[in-house]
């Protein structure tokens, strides 16, 4: 994981007690660095560490990726099973986030806000953007895409004002067939 300073330009390495980290995400305040540690490629956990580097704390037990912060701090929701789970910020009380729906396979279509999850599915080979509601349990349909996701999404963004949403399309996809002669 590298920072960039914004300023110079600069590049460095977020030094940390362990390695194979990726998948970094801020928290709301700035003051930590929440990120999968994926050197024990069969059970990759959240940990979260100072932008300023250090010591890394293990916030997950179970296998998680993709870590993204609640509104309130309190909490770092994260993909685990095609579900979405929660634990707080200081590693306690993992729990499913009940009556959410399945996240897609890549696991990272889903941004939480102050009152629900947006994230986006599949239904009948249409992409939707829906929204879960934490207080009914209950998911609306906010809008349907035209076009569909890309393999890798790179995730969702959300303003801090909820009335802005960045969401990944797929506008269209090619490849090339190559063919090297006299390789050795």
């Amino acid at each position: 994981i590298y920072i960039v300073d914004l300023d110079s330009g600069v590049t460095h390495e977020l030094g940390t007690s362990i390695h194979g980290n990726n998948l970094p995400a801020w928290s709301h305040d700035g003051r930590w660095i929440y990120f999968v540690n994926g050197e024990d490629a069969h059970n990759p956990t959240i940990w979260k560490v100072s932008p300023e580097g250090g010591p890394a704390v293990k916030l997950t037990g179970i296998e998680a990726t993709f870590p993204l912060e609640s509104r309130d701090g309190q909490q770092v929701y994260f993909s685990h099973d095609r579900k979405l789970w929660s634990v707080g910020t200081h590693g306690s009380s993992e729990q499913e986030v009940r009556g959410m729906p399945e996240l897609q396979p890549n696991g990272d279509t889903w941004v939480p806000t102050q009152n629900g999850i947006y994230f986006m599915t599949v239904v009948r080979h249409q992409t939707e953007l829906d929204f879960f509601d934490f207080k009914t349990r209950k998911v609306r349909r906010v809008y349907t895409l035209g076009k569909p996701l890309p393999g890798w999404s790179g995730g969702l963004s959300i303003s801090a004002d909820d009335k802005w949403l960045l969401y990944p399309q797929l506008d269209e996809a090619e490849s090339d067939l190559m063919m090297i002669e006299n390789w050795k």
